[in-house]
């Protein structure tokens, strides 16, 4: 879905299109704009905007797309303009023009503001508790990737600017060179936490039965069995896991097909594009790491 798509007869020029797209980016905040919009239909349905019927069937499909989306982070994506567009498209599709009505009273930069806090709210805190336990590594890299600086976080603001939706972080870089100047644009990149000797598999190997998590794990027959797991965390398109040991193959697509005892072909990996191992990974099978 696209912010012009109601305004005008032909689509933009493509240059234009991709210039304003931010879908690659912004979808990080797709469980905070399904919360919010979940929240905007209970004010809508307390004050008479929205009937009980739409109501109900509104909440009830963006509950089921926000579980979709954490469940298979991948499976947010699309031609979409942004995150915005991309939730309200798979709303439409479940209930029809009842979902183009959550908009009523309700702006798009209302809609921004209220997403960019609500990702702060979770995310700020595990930034303090781990600047709290010891140091916190951050990478300040320039536009273009020539140069790059390790440092440390040394102060998080616990106040949201109201302005701008943000908070302010500090670090501390070495720069003996002189090559960091004030107001110089660079590239930041931090990691909270580490999560020592994690199993780690594709999101979308995660199933859910009647007792729970469980994923598919492919013995030496190509034969699936149904293996019951504790997910630890969930982010980005990767899911740490208890219950599987490193190594063991598990299906990452196209599980919702099979049964325990079912037989797999994996896929070729040849035209694979490589991962950041270098190393190319089938579509249908992928060993834990």
């Amino acid at each position: 879905m696209t912010l012009w798509s109601g305004r005008f007869d032909t689509a933009p020029d493509p240059a234009a299109f991709d210039f304003g797209i931010s879908f690659g980016f912004d979808r990080a905040l797709f469980e905070d704009d399904v919360t919010g919009s979940i929240a905007w239909a209970d004010a809508l349905g307390a004050a008479g905007v929205l009937s009980n019927d739409d109501h109900a069937s509104i909440v009830a499909a963006l509950e089921a797309i926000l579980e979709e989306g954490r469940r298979n982070p991948a499976w947010v994506s699309g031609p979409d303009e942004d995150v915005h567009s991309f939730v309200e498209r798979q709303l439409v599709s479940k209930v029809g023009d009842a979902g183009r009505r959550l908009h009523t009273g309700r702006s798009r930069n209302e809609q921004v503001s209220l997403d960019l806090r609500l990702y702060l709210r979770r995310r700020v805190p595990m930034l303090q508790q781990a600047l709290h336990s010891g140091t916190v590594a951050v990478t300040a890299s320039s536009p273009g990737g020539e140069a790059s600086f390790k440092g440390r976080i040394n102060f998080v603001d616990n106040a949201v600017d109201t302005a701008t939706g943000t908070i302010r972080v500090k670090a501390e870089f070495a720069n003996p060179d002189g090559r960091l100047w004030p107001g110089s644009y660079v590239n930041v990149e931090l990691a909270p936490r580490t999560i020592a000797n994690a199993t780690v598999i594709p999101a979308q190997s995660l199933q859910n039965g009647p007792d729970g998590r469980f994923v598919y794990t492919v013995g030496g027959d190509n034969k699936v069995t149904s293996k019951p797991v504790q997910l630890s965390y969930l982010e980005e398109g990767i899911a740490v896991v208890k219950g599987i040991e490193p190594g063991v193959r598990v299906v990452a697509e196209g599980a919702q097909n099979l049964r325990p005892g079912s037989l797999i072909a994996e896929a070729d990996r040849s035209n694979a594009p490589p991962t950041k191992s270098g190393k190319g990974e089938g579509k249908k099978g992928k060993k834990a790491s």
